[in-house]
């Protein structure tokens, strides 16, 4: 078995990873200290297709696997932990919820959206039986 990455992986990693030195280092502290949501940047990552990694390319997504998400979420995490759980909330929790309960045709629309990075996404569980999709 082989635990290296491929070629295109390899270039995936130094392109998150040469945008979060370029892009994210330097905000880091004025984010923390304004308390501010980076969606600026979050919508940069979404034109990467970093914020759709893991859907189908007909859906808006990057149409990779999750060793590409596990990478990309490791060198942004590198750089600031809270973008790394921002994307991860935003793909496992929100748009992942979308894509595999599909309900008509909101589905494509709401995962093309979130997949381009034009909204941030989360779940958030308030009782035992009731779970919502929170996208803004």
């Amino acid at each position: 078995m082989d635990f290296q990455l491929s070629d295109e992986q390899q270039q995936l990693k130094k392109t998150v990873r040469e945008f979060a030195e370029r892009e994210i280092a330097p905000n880091v502290m004025k984010w923390d200290e304004a308390s501010e949501f980076p969606l600026a940047t979050i919508k940069e990552l979404g034109k990467l297709g970093i914020m759709g990694t893991i859907f189908p390319a007909e859906l808006g997504g990057a149409g990779m696997g999750y060793i590409e998400y596990a990478t990309a979420i490791e060198e942004l995490s590198r750089v600031d932990g809270s973008i790394g759980i921002i994307v991860a909330a935003h793909t496992s929790l929100c748009t992942n919820h979308i894509f595999k309960e599909p309900s008509g045709d909101g589905c494509v629309g709401w995962c093309y959206t979130c997949c381009g990075g034009l909204v941030s996404g989360s779940t958030g569980v308030t009782t035992q039986s009731r779970m919502i999709t929170k996208i803004t």
